[in-house]
């Protein structure tokens, strides 16, 4: 069985009532304080409960540590943790899928020539990027504004060393769906191929916001930055031949939100 395989998710319950529109004005609150809010309507014999939510973590401790953070400020102290289906963990949002067929294999034959100048117009100037990698044990993600096109400023940041020649991003047909699971003790993805799938809030790299506090480079603006920036996230990609690639969607174009280069197998 792959090891990256789960039965349900966790969501951080913000507040609850019977009635939507009371939840309103805790729902722009949190959206100010870019936690990535969504109201979800639930059945219940008593009939339909709304809850507000943020979080949608695959990881009870994710959801357990903001739960924690959350609770020690006075207008969120009656957070909950809740146990949600793994339906609720992914939407896909409508697109037009040749348009982005062809965005992402675009990047994929970039990727394989090393045109790091033409990436860039896959980076929004104004937000940047994350690229999310292991050094030694530990998982980190490094900002950076745009790609460096110049031998030695790449090797300066010491992350595009993964964008070698070993790493050929297969261009071609697009898999709209489930993500495959990678499997740390075999080494192998449970499905071959390209692979492509909505998400209803991203949470990859604020999970492990309590680790990233203890680098010196890390406070409460490079938290509040990553948030906004996982907010914008709205598709995954898994190219099993290279690596993910998170992707947003702002004014009419798609970026590149995040390289993820990194695995859970060491957490």
């Amino acid at each position: 069985m792959p090891v990256a395989a789960y039965a349900q998710g966790f969501v951080v319950v913000l507040g609850s009532d019977y009635n939507r529109s009371a939840l309103q004005e805790l729902l722009i609150q949190a959206q100010n304080d870019k936690l990535n809010p969504e109201i979800l309507d639930i059945k219940l014999k008593k009939g339909i409960v709304y809850r507000l939510c943020t979080g949608f973590f695959d990881d009870i401790n994710s959801a357990i540590n903001l739960w924690d953070e959350l609770r020690q400020r006075e207008k969120y102290k009656d957070v909950w943790v809740l146990p949600v289906p793994a339906t609720l963990m992914t939407t896909m949002p409508e697109i037009d899928r040749e348009e982005f067929a062809r965005v992402y294999n675009d990047i994929a034959l970039m990727i394989n020539s090393q045109d790091y100048q033409g990436l860039n117009r896959y980076i929004n100037p104004a937000s940047g990027f994350y690229v999310m990698i292991n050094p030694g044990s530990s998982f980190l993600p490094v900002y950076l504004d745009s790609i460096p096109v110049n031998l030695e400023d790449i090797f300066a940041t010491g992350i595009f060393i993964y964008f070698d020649e070993q790493t050929k991003f297969e261009a071609g047909n697009l898999n709209f769906g489930q993500l495959p699971d990678y499997n740390c003790e075999t080494g192998e993805w449970s499905k071959e191929g390209c692979f492509v799938q909505g998400v209803r809030s991203f949470s990859r790299i604020s999970r492990w916001e309590y680790s990233l506090m203890e680098y010196d480079d890390w406070d409460d603006n490079s938290v509040q930055k990553l948030r906004e920036a996982e907010s914008k996230i709205i598709i995954r990609t898994i190219n099993t031949q290279g690596f993910e690639i998170d992707f947003a969607y702002e004014n009419g174009k798609w970026y590149i939100a995040a390289f993820d280069l990194a695995t859970d197998c060491n957490q």
